[in-house]
C-alpha cells in the first residue's frame, strides 16, 4: 500500500517531471490467513513521472516489519505501479486521488509465507515548500487478495513523508499550443512575452503578464487603495492622492535574514504599537513590508509580502481589529538608502504603517 505519495505543486507538467521520495507513517494490519498481526510502521520509496497537469504514474517499494500472534516476526513487502489523478490545485497544495494494484510478499515467521495481489485506493495532500522539495501526507486503504480474489487481509495506512522533483522547477506546459514554457513568477504567462517577471505568486495579471491596473494611476489594483482615482490626479504608491493619509515607519522591528520572522524583541515593540492603534476607531491602517535587494525580484516581493502579514496578525492578537488593517508587499520600493553594504540594507528592510480613513 503506497503509504506517501508525491505530485508537484505547480497546476501544469514540468519538462522533466521526474520525483523521487521517502515516506513513513502507521499501518493498521488485521488478520492474515486467520492469523491476527499486529499494526506496524511502514517505509517506502517512490519514482513518479507526471504525464501532464493531472495524471500520474509511480512505482512504489514498500516494507512494513510488525508481530503476530505468538510475538513471531512478521515481514511485508510491497511492489507496487500506481496511478494518480490531481482533482484540486490552490496555490502551493495540490489533492488528488491514486489507485494501486501491486504484488506483496508476506513472511509470517513459524507459520507461512504467502504471495497475493494487493489493490490500495485513497486521498494524498501534496504542499510544496520549497522549490523542488515537497512535504506529502495521505490516508489510504488497501485490501489484499489471495486464492483467486478472496479477501485475505484489510489494511489502512496513514503516513508523511517528503519528495524532490527533478528538472527545471519553472518549465510549464500549455494545453493550448501544446508546448512547453519558462515561467519564473509563476502567473502563467511566458516569460518571452512577460513585460513584468516579478508579479507576486497568485496575483491575477493581463496577458503581458502586468498585473492589473483598472484607474490608469500606474499603481497595480493589487496595491491601489484608491481603485477609483481620476486620470491625472498626482498619486502616492498606495494609488490614493497624496495628501490623503499619513505614513510612518515602525522603529525597533527588525526581521530575520531573508526572512519574514521577526526578532523576539520586535514583538515587544509591535504591543506598544498595537496599543497606539487601538486608540483610533475610525482610521484604518495599511501595513507595508519592504526587502532589500538581495535575492532574486520574486523572492523579494514575496518576502516583503510575508513581512507585511507577519506584522499585521501580530497585531491583531494584541487586539488591532484584523477588519482596518490591511497588508501589502513593496519589495525594494522606495528605499531608504542606495548602499550595497549589508549593514546599510538593513534599513531598507523594514515595516511601514499608512493611515487613512477608508481602505
Amino acid at each position: 500500500m503506497c503509504i506517501l505519495c508525491f505530485v508537484s505543486s505547480s497546476v501544469l507538467a514540468q519538462e522533466n517531471p521526474w520525483s523521487i521520495g521517502i515516506q513513513s507513517g502507521y499501518s493498521a494490519l488485521g488478520n492474515l490467513r486467520a492469523v491476527q498481526v499486529s499494526n506496524g510502521f511502514p517505509f517506502s520509496t517512490s519514482l513518479r513521472y507526471q504525464f501532464n497537469e493531472e495524471w500520474n504514474a509511480k512505482f512504489e517499494y514498500q516494507w512494513i516489519k510488525s508481530v503476530h500472534t505468538g510475538s513471531e516476526s512478521a515481514v511485508f513487502q510491497t511492489f507496487r505501479p500506481s496511478a494518480g489523478y490531481g482533482f484540486l490545485n490552490m496555490d502551493r497544495h495540490t489533492f488528488y486521488g491514486e489507485m494501486g494494484l501491486g504484488y506483496q510478499y508476506a513472511n509470517l515467521s513459524g507459520i507461512d509465507r504467502v504471495r497475493q495481489m494487493e489493490l490500495s485506493v485513497g486521498p494524498t495532500w501534496s504542499w510544496n515548500v520549497f522549490n523542488q522539495w515537497n512535504l506529502n501526507m495521505t490516508a489510504r486503504y488497501a485490501k489484499s487478495f489471495d486464492r483467486l480474489f478472496s479477501t485475505s487481509m484489510n489494511r489502512f495506512d496513514i503516513g508523511l513523508g517528503i519528495s524532490f522533483q527533478f528538472g527545471d522547477f519553472r518549465q510549464y506546459y500549455s494545453k493550448k499550443s501544446g508546448q512547453f514554457f519558462s515561467d519564473a513568477d509563476q502567473d502563467g504567462v511566458d516569460d518571452d512575452s512577460d513585460e513584468c517577471s516579478a508579479t507576486p505568486f497568485g496575483m491575477k495579471v493581463a496577458k503581458n503578464g502586468c498585473a492589473l491596473d483598472a484607474d490608469g494611476d500606474l499603481v497595480v489594483d493589487y496595491n491601489d487603495f484608491c481603485p477609483n482615482t481620476k486620470k491625472s490626479t498626482e498619486v502616492d504608491e498606495m494609488g490614493c492622492p497624496l495628501n490623503s493619509a499619513g505614513r510612518g515607519v515602525i522603529d525597533g522591528i527588525a526581521f530575520e535574514f531573508n526572512s519574514p520572522r521577526l526578532t523576539s524583541s520586535s514583538r515587544y515593540e509591535l504591543e506598544k504599537v498595537a496599543l497606539a492603534l487601538k486608540n483610533y476607531s475610525d482610521i484604518y491602517f495599511v501595513i507595508e513590508g519592504y526587502s532589500c535587494s538581495e535575492n532574486s525580484a520574486v523572492e523579494r516581493m514575496n518576502i516583503s509580502k510575508a513581512r507585511a502579514v507577519s506584522v499585521m496578525n501580530i497585531l491583531a492578537s494584541y487586539g488591532v481589529p484584523m477588519g482596518k488593517m490591511k497588508a501589502v508587499g513593496l519589495s525594494d520600493q522606495y528605499p531608504l538608502t542606495e548602499s550595497t553594504n549589508r549593514s546599510d540594507q538593513v534599513l531598507n528592510e523594514r515595516i511601514e504603517i499608512k493611515w487613512k480613513h477608508q481602505l
